[in-house]
């Protein structure tokens, strides 16, 4: 987070609050308005689903990665089952300002499961790499992870992502359920390439 410390419209706040009393508070309460406990935000960008509660002057965006535990919950342990519940996905996503999807398919899924707008949501792709020493300790580890927004929208099936796949030792991936034989096949040429 650091490397954001740099923008003057960016100010980084840290807070020894425990996690658990935090979501409790803000599940059981609504509070507290993290807008306000940042000294007033005007926007607030949720890297991904969570509790959270803020003001209704704070314009709030959200990053979506998949609603996979909505397709296919059997995957996901009770545990994890209950805490989707709990944070009330379909109600926060209806309430933001804006939605950032990293696929298509995520689009798709949040127009059909969750009846958003679809001009409220945009897409950005993402791809993380993991091959260079970043921050010079001479090992390639956790903090070196990179990532860049697409220029397309992440689809498997891009030109984009094509090339990526053919440049890749491993591929980690959240296919598209429905997709998923057309997914494996294009894994499948890939291999030519490896």
């Amino acid at each position: 987070l650091s490397k954001f410390k740099k923008f003057p419209n960016v100010e980084l706040f840290n807070y020894k609050y425990s996690n658990k009393l935090l979501n409790g508070s803000l599940y059981f309460l609504n509070k507290p308005k993290l807008d306000k406990i940042t000294s007033g935000s005007d926007i607030f960008w949720f890297p991904n689903l969570n509790f959270w509660s803020l003001d209704k002057n704070c314009k709030s965006v959200v990053t979506v990665h998949d609603l996979s535990f909505e397709r296919i919950p059997w995957a996901y342990s009770r545990k994890m089952r209950w805490w989707h519940k709990a944070i009330k996905p379909k109600r926060k996503l209806q309430s933001v300002d804006k939605i950032i999807a990293v696929s298509e398919n995520t689009k798709r899924d949040l127009v059909e499961l969750y009846g958003i707008d679809k001009n409220k949501v945009e897409v950005k792709g993402k791809n993380f790499t993991l091959a260079k020493d970043i921050n010079g300790d001479n090992k390639i580890n956790i903090e070196n992870l990179d990532y860049k927004y697409l220029d397309g929208d992440g689809d498997f099936r891009s030109e984009e992502v094509t090339k990526l796949r053919d440049e890749a030792d491993i591929i980690i991936t959240n296919p598209p359920i429905s997709l998923f034989r057309e997914f494996l096949n294009w894994i499948e040429i890939g291999r030519a390439h490896v």
